[in-house]
């Protein structure tokens, strides 16, 4: 990895999570036909992240080059599983994927998860993003349930 620098987040990294926000917000049009990404939502997750850190029950590390965001993870301590943690989003700008930046995140979140007391941690990938598929085969990851759908 070049001159990247790992940051863990709080919530006076105001700018930070307002791009986490933006960013997750905007993921799903990559496989949601229609999807319309709204400002009132992006405003409302970045209040939410923003709030959680203050309650410490979220995790937000973002890699940087030259003090671009260019990869991120949010995860969260399960609300009602106490053993488990979700990971909400996690994004790598792609001209610098393959370059194991979210395996570097996805470590560093299994450290702050261990220490929270957690024996588990959870994540929905798209079937299509085999590439994510296969990284969280090589972490250890198991599947535990499809979610199919039909349209009628």
């Amino acid at each position: 990895m070049e001159k990247y620098i790992s940051k863990r987040l709080t919530h006076e990294d105001v700018n930070s999570l307002f791009f986490i926000a933006q960013t997750h917000e905007a993921l799903p049009a990559a496989w949601v036909h229609n999807y319309e990404i709204s400002n009132e939502a992006i405003k409302a997750t970045a209040n939410q992240l923003i709030d959680k850190h203050k309650d410490n029950t979220v995790f937000c590390t973002v890699i940087e080059n030259d003090d671009d965001i260019i990869s991120f993870i949010w995860a969260e301590q399960n609300s009602t599983i106490s053993n488990q943690v979700d990971i909400i989003s996690l994004w790598t700008k792609e001209d610098v994927r393959g370059q194991g930046l979210a395996k570097k995140l996805k470590n560093e979140l299994e450290i702050w998860a261990k220490e929270r007391g957690a024996s588990q941690i959870h994540t929905t990938v798209s079937k299509a993003n085999t590439t994510m598929i296969r990284l969280n085969e090589e972490l250890g990851y198991e599947v535990e349930y499809y979610r199919m759908y039909k349209h009628i």
